[in-house]
C-alpha cells in the first residue's frame, strides 16, 4: 500500500479502498479529505512546493492532481491494459513520471514526460517486478541484471550495470552521500559491500534518524533492522512488527529529503518502538527548514554579487 507522510505539509497521504487517495492532517483528528475519487493503490508522489500525485483509476485511465487542482486525465485509459506502480521524478526543472504495464507474461517499465503532450514509451522488460526511482534516477533489473537509467528531460539514458541477479532495488542520499541497496543471494549490498544475509529478505530499505543510520528490509512475516552511527559499521539484525501488526511501507517526502522507512498505521518505526509522530518525521522537518535557510542564503548572495557588478 502506497503511504506518504510529508512534513512541510503537516499531511498524510494513502490509499482507501472504499474512496480512493485521501489524505489527513498529521496532527488533527479530523476526517480525511478526498483527494482523487476511485484513484487506486500504487500511486506516485513528489513534493517541493506543492504536491503531484499520478495514479491509475477504475477504468485505467492515468490521472494527474497537481499544485492543488482538481483531478484530471492525463492518458485515457484502455481495456485490459492497467498502469500501475508510479513514480514521479523532477528532472531538468520539469517532472517525468514512471510506471508498469502487465502485456501477456511480461512486465514493461514506462515513461512518460508531464507537463506537454508527451506520449508514454516503453523503457524495457523487467526481469524482476519490483523498480525504484528517486535522485534522478530509475533502478532496475532487466534480463536478469540490475542497473540504472538517468531520469531526464524528454527521456531517459543508457542503461548503466550494477550487478547480475541484484533485486529489490533502493537509493537514498542521507548526510550529504548517496546510497545504492539491493539483495543479491539472500545478502543485503550497501554501496557495493554485503552487511547481513537472510534468506526470506525482500525491499531494503536505508534512512537517518535520531542520529543514526537504519536498514530495514521485510524477513517473511517481519521487519528486522540493523543500525549503524556512520553508514559502514553496522549492529547485529534485530527483529520488530510480527504478523499480527501489519506493517507497511512509508515514505517520508520533504523538500529537506526523500525517503522510506517500515511503519504501521502511519507512523515509521525507528527504534523499535512507534512513535507518537516520529523520529523520522521530525528530522525531516528539521532538514527542511535548514534547506530552506540555506537556499536563502544562496539568494542573498546572488543578490550581493548583482550590487558590485
Amino acid at each position: 500500500m502506497s503511504y506518504y507522510i510529508l512534513p512541510d505539509f503537516r499531511a498524510e497521504y494513502f490509499h482507501d479502498k472504499k474512496r480512493g487517495i485521501c489524505r489527513k492532517n498529521m496532527f488533527s483528528k479530523t476526517e480525511p479529505e478526498l483527494v482523487v475519487e476511485k484513484g487506486a493503490d500504487g500511486f506516485g508522489l513528489y513534493a517541493d512546493d506543492s504536491v503531484h500525485i499520478i495514479c491509475a483509476d477504475d477504468k485505467n485511465n492515468i490521472i494527474c492532481s497537481s499544485a492543488g487542482k482538481p483531478p484530471a486525465t492525463l492518458i485515457p485509459g484502455r481495456e485490459g491494459v492497467r498502469p500501475y506502480g508510479f513514480s514521479i521524478v523532477k528532472s531538468g526543472g520539469g517532472y517525468s513520471m514512471l510506471y508498469k504495464t502487465d502485456y501477456g507474461n511480461e512486465t514493461l517499465l514506462f515513461y512518460c514526460g508531464l507537463g506537454g503532450a508527451e506520449k508514454p514509451f516503453a523503457v524495457d522488460r523487467l526481469s524482476a517486478p519490483e523498480y525504484f526511482a528517486g535522485g534522478g534516477k530509475v533502478f532496475y533489473s532487466t534480463g536478469g541484471t540490475l542497473g540504472c537509467r538517468s531520469v531526464l528531460s524528454g527521456g531517459v539514458g543508457a542503461f548503466e550495470r550494477l550487478c547480475e541477479g541484484g533485486r529489490y532495488p533502493y537509493s537514498a542520499e542521507l548526510r550529504s552521500k548517496k546510497y545504492i541497496v539491493y539483495v543479491h543471494d539472500k545478502n543485503i549490498i550497501v554501496n557495493g559491500t554485503a552487511v547481513t544475509s537472510d534468506n526470506y529478505c525482500e525491499q531494503p530499505v536505508i534512512f537517518h534518524a535520531g542520529g543514526k543510520f537504519y536498514l530495514q528490509w521485510r524477513s517473511g512475516d517481519f521487519v528486522r533492522y540493523m543500525t549503524s552511527l556512520n553508514g559502514a559499521i553496522w549492529s547485529a539484525p534485530m527483529r520488530y512488527i510480527g504478523r499480527e501488526r501489519p506493517y507497511s511501507l512509508i515514505t517520508i517526502a520533504s523538500r529537506g529529503g526523500t525517503y522510506s522507512c517500515y511503519g504501521f498505521g502511519g507512523s515509521p518505526l525507528t527504534s523499535g518502538r512507534q512513535p507518537s509522530v516520529g523520529d523520522a518525521v521530525r528530522e525531516s522537518l528539521f532538514y527542511s527548514e535548514l534547506s530552506e535557510i540555506k537556499r536563502q542564503l544562496e539568494i542573498i548572495k546572488d543578490e550581493i554579487s548583482q550590487l558590485r557588478e
